[in-house]
């Protein structure tokens, strides 16, 4: 087959695969063992199945990270990318954190142009109940592993949320009415909660390309002790 005929399927190959990735993976916040606290990007719980830099973790866009302060501000925190992770340089896991990105639009065969955000936050047990800070959000409340899903301000009810437990398990759950989950948290280690596939139809344009719906994503993370 002549190069000129590869190149459409090689381009047509490569936005699968981003489409696929996009879709599948979940970003979060976690406090690497004896190191700093980190951004990443992948399927949790799978080291080979992080998303790495060179590659696809080159198309998010840079991610902005910060610290609630006093009267309603945030304390911006600097990130530097490395392989697998972007390090938020002198965070720590006894502050809390929040931070969002967003990838590149995506268009699969006969779909419209989706826009993917993402959203991760580090909570640390024990402090002040957590208030909204994320387009979409899983928000702990003062009831250790209760977290209540908010969309824009508001409880979303029925709202999927799958929680990863520092055993390696994994269970899924359903915020209720007033959208809050309530997850067992008797273990000791690492937890993290991601919510995917909050939809809307907006209209719009990122780096040059149009898209038609806006995804969102979050994740919520924290150690238990």
């Amino acid at each position: 087959m002549k190069t000129r005929m590869l190149k459409p399927l090689v381009t047509a190959f490569a936005c699968c695969l981003a489409l696929q990735a996009a879709s599948a993976h979940e970003i979060w916040i976690e406090d690497l063992k004896d190191g700093p606290v980190v951004l990443r990007f992948g399927e949790y719980g799978d080291e080979d199945e992080l998303v790495k830099s060179p590659g696809p973790l080159d198309d998010l866009t840079w991610p902005e990270a910060w610290m609630p302060a006093a009267e309603g501000k945030v304390t911006k925190i600097l990130l530097e990318k490395k392989a697998k992770e972007f390090v938020l340089t002198g965070a720590t896991a006894d502050q809390p954190i929040q931070a969002e990105t967003s990838y590149s639009v995506l268009r699969g065969k006969d779909k419209p142009g989706r826009k993917p955000m993402f959203y991760a936050r580090w909570f640390v047990p024990g402090g002040e109940p957590a208030k909204p800070m994320l387009n979409f959000d899983l928000v702990p409340t003062a009831k250790a592993g209760e977290v209540c899903v908010y969309f824009r301000g508001k409880p979303l009810p029925e709202m999927k949320v799958n929680a990863h437990f520092p055993d390696g398990s994994d269970k899924e759950f359903t915020s209720d009415k007033d959208g809050l989950v309530q997850v067992p948290a008797e273990q000791k280690g690492l937890y993290m909660l991601h919510c995917k596939h909050q939809r809307e139809d907006i209209n719009g344009f990122a780096s040059g390309l149009h898209y038609e719906l806006v995804s969102h994503n979050c994740s919520v993370a924290w150690r238990q002790p």
